[in-house]
């Protein structure tokens, strides 16, 4: 790669993390949870609706009103009721397109309450997330919450793994479901682009 283009790469990366992306969010949400002695459900349930909207402020405030996934799926009316409530005060990160309507939000969150019931009280047992592979653990999280989709399953995984809940690591820089790295390692070195095609 030229010099030039990967110092620039390099400083675009360091700047886009200090003033925009949900990667300076999560920071806050593990430090938040940290301070908190929270179940395995509870710590799953937090980070799966902060991952739902990439953002900390929504979802502390789903998060502080509903702190149980239970709540939300025994109380599925009420639950699209307080979201219709409090839809204006629920900013949604551009990169979370697919949770842009309040019932495709109330889905989404109601499959990963789903999902954490199934999984938080066994998150530290021989037979579940602990033992999973990383391809395991996205299939699983993939096909039990719909309009998760790629980008917030990475940011899930990844959260899991700093916090401490699971060493799941990306085996590769293709996301899950994705064909090829291709493209984008031609556009890093273009040198090899020809080989890359």
């Amino acid at each position: 790669m030229d010099q030039k283009v990967a110092s620039l790469f390099g400083e675009f990366c360091r700047l886009k993390t200090q003033v925009n992306g949900p990667d300076v969010h999560m920071r806050m949400a593990l430090t938040a949870l940290q301070d908190m002695q929270l179940s395995p459900r509870e710590a799953l349930w937090g980070l799966g609706v902060y991952t739902t909207f990439c953002s900390v402020p929504p979802g502390v405030s789903v998060w502080a009103r509903w702190r149980d996934p239970a709540q939300v799926l025994s109380s599925s009316e009420r639950f699209y009721s307080w979201v219709d409530e409090h839809w204006a005060g629920l900013p949604i990160r551009t990169q979370r397109r697919p949770v842009r309507s309040r019932r495709k939000l109330v889905t989404c969150i109601e499959g990963m309450a789903s999902w954490c019931m199934t999984h938080g009280g066994t998150m530290f047992s021989s037979s579940d997330l602990s033992t999973m592979s990383y391809e395991e653990a996205w299939a699983s999280v993939d096909q039990s919450v719909k309009y998760y989709g790629r980008y917030a399953i990475i940011k899930l995984l990844e959260a899991f793994r700093r916090a401490g809940y699971s060493q799941f690591e990306a085996p590769n820089i293709r996301p899950a479901g994705a064909w090829s790295p291709r493209k984008m390692l031609a556009y890093l070195y273009p040198e090899r682009a020809e080989t890359l095609r």
